[in-house]
């Protein structure tokens, strides 16, 4: 019976045989860049020291990070975040390259925690522009005093969420469950 009624329906074939590759066409292109590159970053870089250049140079350099703004402080920063022009925001404040070494999150990442993904992506390398930054600092300042090839410990990096701080997973995959329920 069903196969009777697809063949004189036209509209229940067209549902059949057609949507299902579409959507599936729709998804494979959704993620047809496979790895995210280019992520649209801000650094608020109060501090203008040797290790603050180093980490914005390896920043710059990251395939994963493209560096939209530079704002003058944390305050000119948090629109770029709500409005959604930029992800995260590695904040490197005054005195970062002597406190690097004291303090274990001088610097601070901040990302927005409602575009999960993106934003954790883009403060891993953010992060991870600021400690190989670091890792050298350390390296320069141990071979200045003499200190033994050693393996050093590097500064941590403090990540904190922005404006979805409790990770609510609602928005993050409503975007994907929508179209599957309505499917």
């Amino acid at each position: 019976a069903e196969l009777a009624h697809l063949a004189r329906d036209r509209w229940d074939r067209l549902l059949l045989l057609v949507i299902p590759p579409v959507l599936m066409a729709v998804v494979a292109a959704m993620f047809s860049a496979g790895v995210i590159r280019e992520i649209p970053v801000a650094v608020v870089a109060a501090d203008h020291s040797t290790l603050s250049r180093a980490a914005i140079r390896n920043m710059e350099a990251s395939p994963a990070l493209r560096i939209a703004a530079m704002p003058l402080d944390l305050d000119a920063a948090w629109p770029l975040v709500r409005s959604g022009r930029v992800y995260s925001v590695a904040y490197l404040p005054r005195g970062l390259a002597g406190n690097a070494l004291r303090e274990p999150d001088a610097a601070i990442v901040y990302y927005n925690a409602a575009f999960q993904t993106v934003g954790a992506i883009a403060a891993s390398a953010q992060a991870d522009a600021l400690t190989a930054a670091a890792q050298s600092r350390l390296q320069s300042l141990a071979r200045d005093v003499g200190a033994p090839a050693v393996p050093l410990t590097l500064p941590a990096i403090q990540n904190t969420t922005v404006g979805n701080p409790q990770t609510n997973f609602e928005l993050f995959l409503g975007g994907l469950v929508v179209p599957g329920i309505l499917h």
